[in-house]
């Protein structure tokens, strides 16, 4: 009864909602129209302009890049992919490298085709004319899993010879979310200081580390419990793939 008293409201919001959007829309173009027109101001021409991108954003998808390099551990690029596929709203740029895609198939049963079917888009790891090496390209995020510590020294040092390293210097410099599943034991006094600036200038350091408290049966339990603290870090919803801290309980 709940439910069926809810219902009526749920829908009459949602009809508001697209009305107001498409009158909003309709705006826009008119604006538009009346630019080429040459009937409107400048001022006024920004805002038309100004209320379409707007609309455009709030209904374009999110474009988070994946990177796998070499470092052990690729699994976790992959099942990350794998996940980020099921959601609707996400669009996926790959960057496989040569070392990545070829500790991939010693570690796992995947090989490079089956991989780079798994994103939206795929970009060489060579090309530093793509999109993603441009601030002006969009994108919400980029998650390096698992990042070596050759790409977080390259990343560190701003020495962006591949796309990766290049990708993830346009992230920093634009201020958007750069995840690091930094893959590497024991670790060096380099590599400290290298997550340290990274830390330093905006990065998340996530090394994949398993939390116990979930009680894992499987590898499978420790890859989806970590990817999916991955996609908190995104803002990307993830309540049905991990488990919750629900703290302790005092025995009675």
């Amino acid at each position: 009864m709940l439910y069926c008293y809810f219902s009526p409201c749920i829908a009459a919001t949602n009809f508001l909602l697209c009305a107001t959007g498409f009158l909003q829309w309709q705006t826009a173009q008119g604006f538009q129209k009346s630019a080429c027109a040459g009937q409107l101001s400048s001022s006024e021409q920004l805002y038309g302009a100004g209320l379409r991108d707007s609309l455009i954003g709030v209904f374009m998808k999110k474009k988070i890049i994946v990177a796998i390099t070499g470092a052990t551990g690729s699994i976790y690029g992959i099942r990350l992919l794998e996940m980020l596929n099921n959601i609707a709203d996400v669009e996926t740029h790959l960057i496989l490298s040569p070392t990545g895609a070829l500790t991939a198939h010693a570690e796992t049963d995947w090989d490079k085709q089956s991989i780079l079917n798994l994103a939206d888009v795929v970009h060489k790891p060579k090309d530093l004319g793509a999109t993603l090496s441009s601030g002006s390209f969009i994108t919400h995020g980029m998650v390096i899993a698992p990042c070596s510590m050759k790409t977080l020294g390259s990343i560190a040092s701003g020495v962006t010879d591949n796309l990766v390293a290049r990708a993830a210097d346009v992230v920093l410099k634009e201020r958007r979310r750069l995840i690091l599943m930094v893959r590497e034991t024991p670790l060096n006094l380099v590599h400290l200081r290298n997550m340290t600036t990274l830390a330093e200038m905006g990065a998340i350091i996530a090394p994949p580390v398993p939390s116990y408290y979930t009680r894992p049966e499987t590898i499978d339990d420790i890859v989806n419990q970590t990817v999916g603290r991955m996609l908190d870090l995104l803002d990307i919803p993830s309540n049905s793939l991990i488990k919750r801290w629900e703290g302790l309980q005092e025995s009675t």
